[in-house]
């Protein structure tokens, strides 16, 4: 017996004492992570907070992909009608498909109306999480929304020049999103979704003295291990909108790029953005894209823009280079926009549901 009370106690130290070490490791490596952790929210996002806390009143409800809602909450100090937390995991849907990805202005007016929002929200990054939310957004089948908005880099290797005209090619590329069906030169052309793909973009600059025009760019489409070319209808550059008349209706955004080789390089439409039919009249690609160069959200303003840090020191610099840039990935502003509405816009209650089917919102009135 004694002996069982003296292997006892030697236990029970043992234990203590291992108790005590662990604990004082696990707060030391605690805090060392406290001390070299940054904040979640990089500079950028900082100082978009800070404009939200002195511009906004406090009760403006903002909306935004669910991404951000912790940091509009904490940092902006404002309500949010979407967070992390997703407490209404069902509006995450209804976020993706009627506000994002919605084709119809009045669809998105209404959603936010029904909400009470303020202030429409959108972070760089919702660009490469197109994927993510055109999914959520889907229908039943979950293919309705999907789609992907890919960058296509120019390949100097593949360009023919002479004395004022340059053709570029511009590579990369996804699959088709959407069945095309596109009648050229009297053959009907035939491109199905998910089988068919665009691999690339030709686009000819005419240069001018100061300026530069565009001739219609042509898709490079490729099925079956056929390639077809097809001309695309629009290109933006420089804020505005060049409408060739006719083509596949998806629009050829161009952006510049920048390197680092022994200096910086820039390329002023060096990176293009290739916004498909389903994906260019969606409110993404509308408002933040091409800055609503189609005036389908008149009602919705622009109330701050929070420049890409980077993008703000290559400008000071003396770069003179647009919202967009490619350099090390897609860089771009958090763009916030004031919401106001049409008399006609109707409030929704089925909007508040906590609950419900995929897409079941779509056959709704949204307008008077």
């Amino acid at each position: 017996d004694d002996l069982i009370k003296v292997l006892l106690y030697l236990i029970t130290f043992a234990v203590i004492i291992g108790m005590i070490f662990s604990s004082m490791t696990f707060i030391s490596t605690i805090s060392f992570q406290a001390k070299n952790t940054g904040p979640s929210a990089g500079y950028q996002w900082q100082n978009a907070m800070a404009w939200v806390r002195d511009n906004t009143s406090p009760d403006s409800v903002f909306v935004h992909w669910w991404d951000y809602g912790h940091w509009v909450t904490y940092l902006g100090q404002r309500p949010v009608v979407t967070d992390g937390g997703h407490a209404v995991g069902y509006w995450d849907h209804l976020t993706g498909r009627y506000l994002l990805t919605t084709p119809y202005p009045e669809t998105a007016l209404s959603f936010m109306k029904s909400h009470n929002v303020s202030y429409l929200l959108i972070d760089p990054t919702d660009l490469g999480k197109y994927p993510a939310y055109s999914k959520i957004g889907s229908d039943d089948t979950g293919e309705d929304r999907s789609s992907q908005i890919p960058l296509m880099a120019f390949n100097p290797s593949q360009t023919k020049e002479d004395n004022n005209t340059e053709i570029r090619i511009y590579q990369g590329g996804t699959f088709v999103d959407e069945d095309i069906i596109y009648n050229l030169n009297g053959n009907q052309i035939f491109l199905p979704k998910n089988n068919a793909f665009i691999g690339a973009v030709i686009v000819e600059i005419v240069k001018q003295s100061n300026s530069l025009s565009f001739k219609q760019p042509q898709g490079i489409f490729v099925y079956n291990g056929q390639q077809i070319e097809l001309p695309l209808r629009y290109i933006y550059f420089n804020d505005q909108i060049i409408d060739f008349g006719k083509g596949l209706d998806s629009v050829v955004r161009m952006i510049p790029r920048v390197t680092q080789n022994n200096g910086i390089q820039i390329d002023n439409i060096g990176v293009i953005i290739y916004l498909s039919p389903k994906v260019k009249d969606g409110l993404f690609a509308q408002l933040y894209l091409l800055n609503d160069t189609f005036n389908k959200y008149p009602t919705i303003s622009l109330a701050h823009t929070q420049s890409d840090p980077t993008i703000s020191s290559l400008n000071a610099q003396g770069a003179s280079l647009g919202e967009f840039v490619e350099f090390g990935g897609f860089r771009g502003p958090i763009k916030i926009w004031k919401v106001d509405y049409p008399e006609n816009t109707l409030i929704r209650e089925e909007f508040l549901r906590t609950t419900g089917e995929y897409a079941e919102f779509d056959n709704l009135t949204f307008a008077n």
